[in-house]
This record gives structure tokens, sequence and C-alpha cells, in this order.
């Protein structure tokens, strides 16, 4: 997109390399600072009124709460898995993208999810909708690439995807207001980096099909006359584009439906004009 390009071209020395990297290590020194003091997650959370009351850290330091929900992922388990997949999908986008459009999708929904939780009470204080987003980018790049589920199940990265979509459909429709407005906010970049390419592509595949129709019009029109008979001179109709007619041949020898054949004083003035629609 141009307005990225713009922006690299400005900004791209303030990237940061290998952010997702530094966001899982964080997501882990947090992970085992809540084993030892469970209350401190008390000091990372989104809470607007702490915000607006000048502890801006919270904007950040709520990406750093691992897992789903206010109280994070309990289970090392379970955090190995999570974790190990954002780190997979970090690198895979970085290597596509470059830093700096890595910094700006999850800068873009930093902000989503901030402004979401700060002025719509979303309940989300944690990274999930926004690390939801870079598995739905990268199934976008990488459809096919395949991850060990729990490291034994080959899975491809696209029905991981299909399957997120499905239940954040689910959150969605079943949600409130907020929860919907804090899906969407938090998705905001992956529509953002996608949809106008989207966009194009749907309007690209309606030209291809509407072009497919007309050529099969056009070639259905043309085996029809081939295989017609008769063929008027004068209206151009056939037996098969109008069975009700009945056609002549005249004495100049060529063929007439009975509403336009000519009489042998009409052939030597020259063909009747076609009649007017009324």
């Amino acid at each position: 997109m141009r307005w990225i390009n713009a922006l690299e071209r400005r900004l791209g020395h303030l990237a940061v390399p290998g952010l997702i990297r530094i966001i899982v290590a964080f997501n882990v020194l947090v992970f085992f600072l809540l084993q030892a003091k469970p209350s401190f997650i008390e000091v990372l959370e989104l809470r607007p009124e702490r915000v607006f009351a000048g502890e801006l850290w919270r904007l950040v330091s709520y990406a750093f709460i691992p897992g789903v929900g206010v109280h994070g992922l309990r289970s090392p388990l379970f955090l190995l898995l999570y974790l190990n997949l954002l780190w997979v999908v970090g690198e895979g986008l970085e290597q596509a993208w470059g830093s700096f459009k890595l910094n700006l999708f999850y800068l873009i929904g930093l902000i989503g999810t901030s402004v979401a939780v700060c002025f719509w009470n979303v309940d989300d204080a944690t990274g999930f909708y926004l690390n939801t987003s870079l598995l739905l980018a990268f199934a976008t790049l990488f459809p096919n690439f395949t991850f060990l589920l729990y490291f034994i199940l080959p899975t491809r990265v696209k029905w991981l995807a299909l399957l997120t979509v499905f239940f954040l459909g689910l959150t969605f429709l079943g949600g409130d207001v907020s929860v919907r407005v804090g899906i969407v906010v938090a998705l905001a970049n992956y529509l953002l980096f996608f949809g106008p390419a989207w966009i194009a592509h749907w309007r690209e595949q309606g030209r291809v099909v509407r072009r497919q129709q007309e050529f099969q019009m056009a070639q259905y029109e043309d085996s029809e006359e081939e295989a017609a008979l008769h063929h008027c001179k004068i209206c151009g109709r056939t037996e098969l584009s109008s069975p009700e007619l009945d056609f002549r041949v005249a004495a100049d020898g060529e063929e007439y439906c009975l509403a336009h054949l000519p009489s042998r004083q009409t052939l030597q003035e020259g063909p009747p004009p076609l009649p007017r629609e009324r």
C-alpha cells in the first residue's frame, strides 16, 4: 500500500527489529511474576480510570499479560503452545514485511485495543485479539504453512485461522456492543492492511465472471446463427430465434420471413424498409 510505503521511507529507521520476540519474552517474564505474586497483574491491566489518572504504561503493559482474559493463561503447557505460535507468526511476518510494517501493524492493533477498552469499556484487557490479528495476517500470506499442533498434529495455518474466525464470529454475534467494538477495533490493523486487496480481488473476480458470461453468450449466439437453416434478409430472424415464423425464397434468390417477403415490383424498386416500432 502506498501510504505504508510512504511512512516506511520517512520513519523506517524507528522500527524495532524482532518486536514479537520481545513481546514473547515479556509474556514469559510476566507469567513467572504472576506465579510468584498474582496481584502483580493489577499493575499491568488496562484500566481506563488509571490511564486517565496518568498511568500511561498500561496502554502497552496489558499486551504482556499472557493469554486470554484479564487473568491470563495459568497452564505452562498452553502458555508454551500460545507463545510458540506467536513466535512463529511474528518471525514469518517480519521476514515477509520487514520490521517497519510489522511494527506498524502491531502498533495500529495496540492503539485500537486501547481505544476500545478506554472508551467502550471492553472487558478484554490482554493482547489476545491483537495477537489474533497477527495469526490472521500470517494465514493470509502463508495459508499452507503447517504447524505441529500440540507439537504432534500437523495443521495448516489456514484451518487454524478459519477456526479462529468462526469462534470470533460467535463471540461477535453473542456479545454486547462493547465486545463487538472490541473485536472490530482490535482487528482494524488487519482490515487496513488486507481490506483494500480483498476488495480489489472481489471486484476483479466480478469482472472475470461478467467477461466469461459475455463470451459464453456470444459463442451461443454465433453457434445459434450458424446452426439456423433459414435467415430473413431484412430482420435477421431465424427459425431458432423465432420458431413461429415461416420463410420463403423470393425471386432474387434471398430468403425472407413472410412479414418481409417482397413482391416482384418491390424487388425492382429495392428492399422494403424495416417497420417502425410503435
